[in-house]
C-alpha cells in the first residue's frame, strides 16, 4: 500500500485459483479494509470481509495476526479502513471488475 493511504486507495491482489488466502498486516503504515472475493469473469461474490485489520510493526512480524477467510476467494481487495462500511460491502456482496 502507498505511504499516503486515502478513500481512493485500492489495491487488489489477484490469485490463480479460489483458496483461503491469508493475509497479514507487517510494517503497514495505517488500518486497512480486507475484502476477499470469489468472481469468475467480470462478477464474483464477496465471501468475507476484515474490517480495520490493524498494524504490526512486531520484529519481522513474528506474532502479527493473521486474516483468513471463512470461505475461499481468488481476489482480495485492500483499502482504508472504514472503506467497507461507508460503501455497504458485506458478505455477499455482488463485485464487478471493468
Amino acid at each position: 500500500m502507498n505511504t499516503k493511504v486515502t478513500s481512493n486507495t485500492t489495491m487488489l491482489f489477484a490469485f490463480p485459483y479460489s483458496s483461503n488466502w491469508a493475509f497479514w498486516m507487517y510494517d503497514t503504515n495505517t488500518s486497512l479494509d480486507m475484502i476477499w472475493v470469489n468472481a469468475t469473469g467480470d462478477s464474483g461474490l464477496v465471501v468475507y470481509v476484515e474490517n480495520g485489520a490493524t498494524p504490526c510493526f512486531n520484529s519481522f512480524g513474528f506474532g502479527c495476526a493473521t486474516y483468513t477467510p471463512s470461505a475461499p476467494a481468488n481476489y482480495v481487495i485492500e483499502a482504508k479502513a472504514g472503506f467497507a462500511a461507508e460503501y455497504g460491502i458485506t458478505t455477499g456482496t455482488t463485485v464487478e471488475f471493468g
